[in-house]
């Protein structure tokens, strides 16, 4: 058990399945926000790290928007929010959730 009572999911698999879902954040059929909210989820979900999790989720989230030329100008609303890659409800909150920052983005940069 890690601290605060969560379970760390890292072993000997955590490697390949954090490489596997950075990959599948490449797929150019899947729309941006929804290949983001993924690669939160998953990272969140694989647990790689002994500490720092929900910041590197965010820097994934942030690392497959850029690759599209999204940078987005509010983001504390992702990270407000405790997810869990499980909640497939949750989950499809969290790609409207990053649809909608990126349309305010885009609307602010205009």
């Amino acid at each position: 058990m890690a601290a605060r009572g969560r379970v760390r999911r890292t072993g000997p698999g955590t490697s390949r399945r954090f490489a596997a879902c950075l990959a599948e954040a490449t797929d150019p059929r899947v729309p941006v926000a929804a290949r983001a909210a993924r690669v939160y989820l998953d990272v969140a979900f694989v647990h790689p790290f002994p500490d720092g999790n929900a910041r590197a989720a965010m820097l994934c989230l942030s690392f497959v928007l850029a690759r599209d030329r999204i940078v987005l100008d509010v983001a504390a609303p992702v990270v407000r929010v405790r997810r869990r890659a499980d909640d497939l409800p949750g989950a499809v909150d969290l790609v409207r959730l990053v649809t909608v920052l990126i349309d305010a983005t885009r609307r602010r940069g205009a």
